[in-house]
């Protein structure tokens, strides 16, 4: 017997079942996840039925926390600072710590609009991360080859121990279920995410000068109707996304050309910058049908995911030479053509990707024993890509 959602209880669930991940792009996360938008976190690593599909390997489940008949809420608070750690294991300065900060705050409320009817949640995150200390951002500049390029003319102060992280944003979310009458439940749910991060670039041979800012402002909607008898259950669901995703240079960002000297250094302007990109878009429409039959529980639906997306690729231009000799004989005008390869980009960066992706699927669990149950389905997936231009 298929059970409805029980109101005025303290249950969660995936509600509005919705896709979080640009399938057009490999499987990238589309939105950024907040902890306060979720209250369970639930990870199916193999044997996942056919209505779940365009993954090779495990799926995950965010489960959004829903209000009950009684208010309530949370807050939370939580800190870093130098003084509550050791030096990190890493860190070759023996004469200072990494001002490494954290400042974490979080906020929650939930509860009854109409008490066994309808129900709200709300949730609210900020966090603000500065790092100085990673053993990824650690420069590994040779002294000997830092002394070089500061004679050469490039600025001490690209140079720094480690390149300094600073990431941090705002997180909300509003969700509320309405139990229309006895066989109809109506949920939505609204994400809002407005995050940055700042120097973007790990260490490793890059200077200061490669470092840039990103950001992610997300926007996401979903809304679920469930009807359900005794023995049928349909869902029916619905999604909007979208992401506008960017990259900045920054007061620290280096001007002029990119410069790689091979196995020494990269500085100058960073390639990936001044790429804003329009929203990427998601739009999602799903309807499941599941139906008790005796020892079997059958299901099947379909539905669609339309994707619209604009790609922005950087503009820029690299000089790769092979020794610092050789960068030093093209600053100083001797050898022009000191370098081993130049690479620049021109032309129009943008490019408009529309696709949809349908997809249909029939499964059934079916329990032969009290200690035997078989589960099978078949699903089906058709990708409508844009056709390619043989004129670009």
């Amino acid at each position: 017997t298929i059970e409805p959602p029980t109101i005025g209880k303290a249950f969660v669930s995936l509600v509005p079942a919705v896709d979080d991940v640009g399938n057009d792009r490999a499987g990238i996360r589309f939105t950024i996840i907040s902890e306060v938008f979720a209250s369970e976190i639930q990870l199916v690593t193999n044997g996942f039925a056919a209505e779940f599909g365009n993954t090779p390997g495990l799926v995950m489940n965010v489960v959004t926390p829903s209000g009950t008949n009684a208010v309530h809420g949370s807050i939370s608070y939580r800190f870093r600072r130098p003084s509550f750690y050791s030096r990190p294991f890493f860190y070759p300065s023996p004469a200072d710590l990494p001002e490494n900060k954290t400042d974490n705050f979080t906020a929650a409320v939930a509860g009854p609009i109409i008490k066994d009817r309808w129900h709200f949640y709300g949730g609210y995150e900020y966090v603000r991360r500065d790092d100085k200390a990673v053993a990824a951002r650690l420069l590994t500049i040779q002294e000997a080859d830092k002394a070089q390029l500061i004679a050469a003319g490039l600025s001490p102060s690209i140079f720094p121990i480690a390149i300094p992280s600073l990431e941090g944003g705002s997180f909300y979310i509003f969700r509320t279920d309405v139990q229309l009458n006895d066989k109809n439940r109506l949920t939505g749910r609204f994400t809002h995410a407005d995050v940055f991060s700042r120097n973007f670039v790990l260490g490793g041979l890059n200077t200061l000068e490669r470092t840039f800012s990103q950001t992610s402002v997300d926007y996401s909607v979903g809304i679920q109707l469930a009807t359900y008898t005794p023995k049928l259950l349909n869902e029916f669901r619905f999604q909007y996304a979208q992401r506008a995703p960017g990259s900045r240079r920054n007061e620290l960002s280096g001007n002029g050309a990119s410069i790689v000297i091979t196995g020494v250094a990269n500085f100058g302007s960073p390639d990936n910058v001044d790429t804003i990109f329009p929203p990427r878009r998601i739009t999602q429409i799903q309807d499941n049908l599941t139906q008790t039959v005796g020892t079997h529980v059958v299901k099947f639906g379909g539905g669609f995911n339309f994707y619209n997306n604009t790609e922005r690729s950087p503009i820029f231009a690299r000089y790769t030479f092979p020794s610092i000799a050789a960068y030093v004989a093209a600053r100083n005008g001797t050898d022009l053509r000191s370098y081993t390869n130049y690479a620049e980009t021109f032309g129009d960066p943008e490019i408009n990707y529309k696709a949809t992706f349908w997809s249909s699927f029939a499964q059934d669990d079916w329990k032969v024993t009290r200690r035997l149950k078989v589960a099978y389905g078949l699903r089906y997936d058709l990708y409508q890509i844009p056709k390619a231009d043989s004129t670009s």
